[in-house]
């Protein structure tokens, strides 16, 4: 009673709050609630003293919690006589969240035709929150539930993340830089892939330790492959590459340090990158083959096509003749759609002439040779006179010495001869 008659001037401001000609001046766009709840926010110790004296039955805030508690032993106040502080001080917020910490990963309703509901690491962390609302952060890190504290402490590092533009590549960014904190977004259910694959390992390691099943993580609930790609060829891949990768992506990213404006030159520059790298290109190329559930056969027959398109391009003979070597790549990159010339088209006689001519000199007599071959198939002659129409345009020219009157009939009497 005495607390309350020295205190009670001060709750005068709360209680005018439902006086709308008073509200509208301090709160003009305000209901009563929510002026009162903002008057409350803004008073901690005011509203710690309205708690203690039994005026309010809630504390809005941490800063209310620690106030009362100060309040209480300033005041040698028992209690006792505070009708709320039992059930607002006297839990034992680790018993409660310990009965959560069991339900992670449990199945907690399936009707048929609906998709199964688990109990999940984002349930969990709302479930905490709420309890935290209701006791006071400093009550719960006090009570000492371990996984409570872990993801509070790592609900704080989100604050960064979550204050850049989302349609801008600062978010990127920040989560290729900070593996840990893209761990614990994607541990609670923010974020369903990973920027870079450490903050995989990150996140493993957790789930170990607090024995966090697979099905507890939303993305993994989603989709259970996830899960598993952690532990393929695939993600060692990517985890080897990491570095490479995030340059090259970079270049495109503006809130990067390597971005590059011109497009023109953004294009040279991942060109000569990858000119530069060319066990990086091989590593990508393996993952595509992997993405595409292709065999460790064809995933390196595929890296070795990657090495002719890269010298001679993708439409070039070289490459069209590689697959007809390789049909059972062929076949695959096909249903896959990597690919969509079948070669139903291709003539292979004159490609496989066209790789042979590239690597001839142009004056040489072999390549003439080829040459008039190429055409011989190109006009459908047949097989079995090719060899002499390319005899009949590859015969010597008339000698830098033939007498002048005396008449030269090589090609008259090889026409003769090849009827």
């Amino acid at each position: 009673t005495r607390l309350r008659e020295r205190w009670k001037n001060g709750f005068k401001p709360y209680e005018d709050l439902t006086d709308p000609l008073i509200r509208v001046k301090e709160f003009p766009t305000l209901n009563r609630q929510t002026a009162q709840k903002r008057w409350r926010e803004d008073n901690p110790l005011l509203e710690a003293q309205m708690f203690v004296t039994n005026r309010l039955g809630t504390l809005s805030s941490d800063e209310a919690r620690a106030e009362v508690l100060r309040l209480i032993d300033k005041n040698n106040i028992d209690t006792e006589v505070i009708n709320r502080y039992e059930k607002i001080f006297g839990v034992d917020t680790a018993e409660e969240l310990s009965a959560f910490q069991e339900r992670i990963g449990s199945l907690e309703k399936l009707t048929i035709g609906e998709e199964a509901k688990y109990f999940t690491t984002g349930t969990f962390l709302t479930e905490l929150n709420a309890i935290v609302k209701q006791n006071g952060r400093s009550k719960v890190e006090r009570d000492g539930h371990e996984f409570s504290i872990f993801a509070l402490g790592e609900q704080d590092t989100w604050a960064v993340y979550e204050d850049y533009d989302p349609e801008t590549g600062a978010r990127l960014l920040f989560r290729q830089q900070n593996p840990d904190v893209e761990a614990s977004l994607y541990l609670f259910g923010k974020i369903r892939d990973f920027k870079n694959p450490e903050s995989a390992k990150i996140l493993l390691g957790w789930m170990d330790k607090y024995n966090i099943p697979p099905q507890a993580v939303l993305a993994f609930n989603e989709n259970p492959d996830r899960y598993d790609e952690l532990f393929t060829q695939k993600f060692e891949l990517e985890q080897k590459n990491f570095d490479l990768t995030t340059q090259y992506d970079n270049f495109g990213n503006t809130e990067a340090s390597n971005y590059i404006a011109d497009s023109d030159e953004r294009r040279l520059a991942r060109e000569k990158f990858k000119e530069d790298n060319p066990e990086w290109v091989a590593d990508n190329r393996r993952i595509e083959a992997i993405d595409n559930d292709a065999s460790d056969v064809i995933i390196e027959k595929w890296v070795d096509r990657g090495v002719t398109i890269d010298e001679f391009g993708s439409s070039s003979s070289q490459a069209k003749v590689w697959l007809i070597d390789n049909p059972d790549v062929h076949t695959w990159a096909l249903n896959n759609k990597l690919l969509t010339e079948d070669g139903s088209d291709w003539n292979e006689d004159i490609l496989r002439i066209n790789v042979e001519l590239d690597k001839l000199s142009p004056e040489s007599n072999e390549f003439r040779k080829l040459n008039y071959r190429k055409d011989a198939f190109s006009i459908n002659i047949p097989e079995d006179i090719i060899d002499s129409y390319v005899d009949y345009y590859t015969i010597p020219a008339k000698p830098d010495d033939w007498l002048e009157n005396v008449s030269y009939y090589e090609e008259e009497w090889f026409l003769r001869d090849n009827p």
